[in-house]
């Protein structure tokens, strides 16, 4: 009877583990095409850009410089989130969507913008990193 109890809880801390270990698996994703990513100079930064516009209902993607892809959630008209992940799915981080705002807001891997104000001030201030995303008025990057 104990080594059932043993088998069964070790069983549970596996399963337990594989949950954990978080993976991008949006079912319907749709990837932007190469020819609607423009690059954009925000106050001296080079930026990729999308017209919101071209976002579909949905999970967009995009491939970052670095090989990292970046999914966009679009419902209703509005940027809802942004998931990071590597090559593998395995998710980086989710950075915050500001919709809008008097100042940019940073996380421990991430900011964003929305406005350009907004935007100007982050970009300004040397928070980002190689990676800079703008769907319309709304930025993000990679710290």
């Amino acid at each position: 009877m104990k080594h059932y109890f043993v088998t069964i809880f070790a069983v549970m801390m596996l399963l337990n583990f594989a949950r954990a270990q978080e993976k991008v698996n949006f079912s319907n994703k749709k990837q932007i095409p190469i020819s609607k990513i423009q690059t954009k100079q925000v106050n001296n930064k080079t930026t990729q850009y999308v017209d919101q516009k071209d976002l579909k209902q949905g999970y967009n993607y995009m491939t970052l410089k670095t090989g990292d892809i970046l999914y966009i959630e679009y419902k209703g008209g509005i940027i809802n989130s942004f998931t990071l992940s590597n090559k593998k799915g395995i998710i980086r981080g989710k950075p915050l969507v500001v919709q809008s705002s008097q100042q940019f807001q940073c996380s421990q891997n991430f900011c964003s913008c929305s406005g350009d104000g907004d935007c100007n001030d982050m970009f300004t201030t040397n928070v980002c990193g190689p990676d800079a995303v703008c769907f319309g008025n709304i930025c993000v990057c990679y710290r």
